[in-house]
């Protein structure tokens, strides 16, 4: 086969394998790649480096940590894939000549193929994906997204998906509502005690920040960084800086920020307050969430209900905690509690009752 035709073969399948690996990522992996992005680090300074050339294979790490890090971008991860993929083809098709080179090429695209199809109808999967979906919408408190994967069918074939769920309907103010529609057994499901590898403790962080308490939400989040490969990553460090200017300590905000600034896509960010993750206005000293309680927060326990309950008790008040705790205390079946707590709470004038409200305290 001339020259000319076997660099005609070697690009035609190179474009092949790398629409195939691309299509396969963005259609049923986006969020399992953008989440990566959210766990690595790639940073200029010396202690980085450092860290990174004593630990084996560091140019591989460097050149890794380097590239996800624009997995930021809903578009960029499964480019960068399709790429490796085709590049990995590339170079493993060098060797070849003649009708070897075409025979090598289909059987790479035949497996590229399958194992797509394979990797795509597998169960976990699919079930990562899910998780890393509501976990990404989650962060940026997208809870429209939340809701639209964790379904009440969605979440009785995986549970780890409930907590999610739960947290959705209580931030958009349908809990009372819709609670009754999901598979809830205990009050354990709004936020399982065993969960504490780093996915649970993320959730926990998001949890008490919705709650109102950013201090346990930073710890939450420095808890959760103890697992990564270097203590942190871009994800733990913006969390970081959006909740301490969130409690007013720019200071603090400032250094994480500047730490920030050593990666390549975070130059400038955070030096000032930034967005909400709605999206909407910015997050400053003063935030009407911390604003809303009249007492200080008692100590945090291991027990997510008891502490509920017992934020509630010591004057920090928001709607998150009112719905988490009068929700849970009817899972328990318990009405007493439920109707002295109702009775105790703060209620908008004229603010309509939920039905489930209505029915625990016998209103007609």
């Amino acid at each position: 086969m001339p020259l000319q035709p076997i660099r005609h073969t070697r690009l035609l399948f190179a474009l092949l394998v790398f629409g195939i690996a691309t299509l396969f990522c963005q259609l049923c992996i986006p969020y399992t790649l953008m989440q990566q992005e959210s766990y690595a680090l790639f940073l200029t300074t010396p202690d980085y480096l450092r860290e990174t050339f004593a630990a084996p294979w560091p140019i591989a790490h460097l050149v890794g940590n380097f590239l996800v890090q624009f997995f930021h971008f809903p578009w960029a991860g499964p480019l960068i894939m399709g790429l490796l993929t085709a590049l990995a083809y590339v170079l493993l098709s060098l060797p070849f000549r003649r009708k070897s080179l075409l025979l090598f090429s289909i059987l790479v695209v035949g497996l590229l193929v399958v194992t797509s199809v394979l990797l795509t109808n597998n169960n976990k999967v699919r079930a990562h994906e899910r998780l890393n979906r509501v976990e990404y919408a989650s962060i940026r408190h997208d809870w429209k997204k939340v809701l639209q994967t964790a379904t009440p069918e969605a979440t009785r074939k995986n549970r780890q998906l409930l907590p999610y769920a739960l947290l959705a309907l209580t931030e958009s103010g349908q809990l009372p509502d819709k609670m009754g529609r999901y598979p809830v057994r205990s009050v354990d499901d709004f936020c399982p005690e065993q969960w504490s590898d780093r996915r649970g403790l993320t959730f926990k962080a998001i949890l008490y920040d919705c709650m109102g308490v950013p201090n346990e939400a930073i710890h939450n989040t420095f808890q959760a960084a103890t697992s990564l490969p270097h203590g942190t990553s871009f994800g733990t460090l913006r969390t970081l800086v959006r909740l301490n200017r969130l409690k007013g300590d720019n200071l603090l905000a400032n250094k994480y920020a500047a730490i920030l600034s050593h990666s390549t896509l975070h130059k400038g960010w955070g030096a000032s307050p930034q967005p909400s993750p709605e999206g909407k206005g910015v997050v400053q000293e003063g935030s009407p969430r911390l604003q809303e309680g009249t007492g200080e927060a008692p100590l945090i326990t291991p027990t997510y209900f008891y502490n509920v309950t017992s934020l509630l008790a010591h004057g920090v008040y928001t709607k998150t905690l009112a719905d988490r705790s009068l929700c849970g205390l009817l899972v328990q079946g318990d009405l007493v509690r439920f109707r002295q707590m109702y009775a105790l709470l703060p209620h908008a004038e004229g603010e309509p009752v939920p039905a489930l409200y209505r029915e625990a305290l016998d209103v007609k």
